[in-house]
């Protein structure tokens, strides 16, 4: 069981928990009620969220890739055809 301290007034398990009530929880609900923001661990367990300084085993993050665009399009709408020649062409002669 862990110790644990409301964050905020809530409802769990048909039970009313209000602002800094201290209660026993089993620890896997704790932990659960403590990733919802709901409660803090007491003096008898760490809270985990406070950090001891020491490096993150985890990988850091990689770095944003560059912002990319496409080439600038053409203006839209219907495409004329082209205007036809007065002079005769040779097929038509």
């Amino acid at each position: 069981m862990v110790e644990v301290k409301a964050l905020h007034s809530f409802q769990h398990n048909s039970k009313s928990f209000k602002r800094g009530q201290v209660w026993d929880e089993r620890e896997s609900q704790a932990e659960a009620l403590r990733k919802a923001g709901l409660v803090t661990y007491r003096d008898n367990k760490a809270d985990p969220q406070k950090g001891t300084g020491a490096k993150s085993s985890a990988s850091p993050a990689a770095p944003a890739s560059p912002k990319q665009t496409l080439k600038k399009s053409a203006p839209g709408g219907k495409k004329k055809q082209a205007a036809r020649s007065s002079s005769p062409t040779p097929a038509s002669e």
